[in-house]
């Protein structure tokens, strides 16, 4: 057994989590390796240390305290209404900026229109093509890599199908967990002082 193994182990072999065999494998590493040993045997009076200490008495309340002024928290707080301002105050902003551009020929002429709108113009259709050349190099490496999945072995197309599954359930999970938590009444969610 090398250390690097050796202190991924020590947390669970001082619990008594290890099986038999980890445990003996372990130990026989241990007999070995004075580095490892001293540094198993630090973590076993710091486990015992703590063990020791007195429980200490805490409010009935702290958990829904400390959820209470999580930052993520805050938005539900003010519930959905919050979301529906700024969304309204963005609209705002947009109808603003799209008026000033429809009233630019009439106020300062079409000189200043044509002087003002050029580089717009151009600023869009340089982001537009940015935007497609960002998705014709995505469709790229997408076309690549199914490429490569057709021609991987099995095993290789099951991994790639676990982690696929995996990474969305739990993108499904958070997207889940994180929408309760903005989408949950104020009424839910305990006064902060």
């Amino acid at each position: 057994m090398k250390c690097e193994h050796c202190a991924k182990l020590l947390d669970e072999y001082v619990e008594g989590l290890l099986t038999p065999l980890d445990r003996a494998s372990l130990e026989a590493h241990l007999g070995d390796c004075d580095r490892c040993a001293a540094t198993a045997r630090r973590l076993s009076v710091l486990v015992h240390a703590l063990r020791d200490l007195p429980d200490e008495d805490v409010p009935e309340d702290l958990v829904e305290t400390i959820m209470a002024r999580l930052p993520e928290r805050l938005p539900a707080q003010e519930g959905a209404g919050h979301l529906l301002r700024w969304g309204v105050a963005a609209a705002i902003a947009l109808l603003a900026f799209v008026g000033g551009l429809a009233l630019l020929p009439q106020a300062g002429g079409p000189e200043v229109a044509r002087d003002t709108l050029a580089p717009l113009s151009a600023s869009f259709q340089l982001g537009g093509s940015v935007l497609a050349h960002s998705f014709s190099a995505l469709a790229s490496v997408l076309d690549a890599a199914a490429s490569e999945l057709m021609a991987a072995s099995f095993a290789a197309k099951l991994l790639f199908a676990l982690t696929f599954l995996g990474t969305n359930a739990a993108l499904a999970f958070a997207v889940s967990r994180y929408r309760h938590a903005w989408l949950s009444p104020a009424a839910a969610l305990p006064a902060t002082e």
